[in-house]
């Protein structure tokens, strides 16, 4: 008989309002960062599944809940989902934790290649909203994100700030792996000082050309003109916050 997800964190005590809290986490990278993940729009309903299901097995068997839960997702017919996309739901529950081994998972194998991609996007998420409640106070926020290059930096604040975001940058190891936008977390104090320090150093006047002598020897011309060259690169290469 088919069961919910509302049933099925009835039936095991889930903490739904930590499960709550990393599913929106998650649901918020995934909302803010879609040319990252390049995840299909329907796919975030498999996500938000994932995170409210992820700690499904943690009242019974903290030390093992992750493989407890996949193997409890996959005892059921998942109400409203395939059983590709149900799968899809226990192996990301099952990489939300530790290092993530997909090549070790049979029900993960056994996914066609480009589900087994999704899937891999999906945990990537995951592991991230998760750490975002490392202290299961339901505190932290994600207040800006922006893009430098090809790497992505997320601002978060809260009480438990510090702890969350040095967890967050752990367990961006899949993230790391899978997408080709390297992750990097930081408090909002954190960022802010960075921003300070930026404004102090654009504060110094700057020079316009490189103030070669005609007696310089043409060794120090040359390290003048890079100098220059390359101040004036930093300033051109500045980067835009998104909030």
């Amino acid at each position: 008989m088919p069961v919910t997800v509302e049933q099925l964190c009835a039936r095991y005590h889930v903490d739904v309002a930590h499960a709550g809290h990393v599913a929106a986490m998650s649901l918020d990278l995934f909302d803010r960062l879609p040319h990252v993940h390049r995840l299909p729009p329907e796919r975030r309903r498999l996500l938000e599944t994932a995170a409210i299901l992820h700690n499904i097995a943690y009242a019974s068997d903290p030390k093992r809940h992750d493989v407890v839960g996949r193997d409890r997702i996959l005892a059921e017919t998942l109400s409203g989902f395939t059983r590709h996309e149900r799968d899809m739901i226990a192996c990301t529950t099952r990489f939300h934790r530790k290092q993530a081994r997909p090549d070790e998972e049979p029900v993960f194998r056994a996914l066609p290649a480009a589900l087994q991609k999704e899937t891999l996007a999906l945990a990537a998420l995951l592991r991230v909203g998760d750490a975002f409640d490392y202290s299961q106070a339901q505190t932290c926020r994600i207040v800006s994100h922006e893009e430098i290059g090809d790497a992505v930096r997320v601002v978060v604040e809260g009480p438990h700030a510090d702890e969350e975001a040095a967890r967050a940058n752990r367990k961006a190891d899949l993230w790391n792996e899978v997408f080709p936008h390297p992750l990097t977390v930081l408090t909002a104090i954190e960022a802010a000082a960075e921003a300070k320090s930026a404004a102090a150093e654009s504060a110094v006047p700057r020079p316009k050309s490189p103030a070669v002598r005609a007696d310089d020897p043409i060794a120090v011309t040359g390290c003048k003109v890079l100098q220059l060259y390359f101040s004036q690169l930093r300033d051109a290469k500045a980067p835009a916050s998104r909030a």
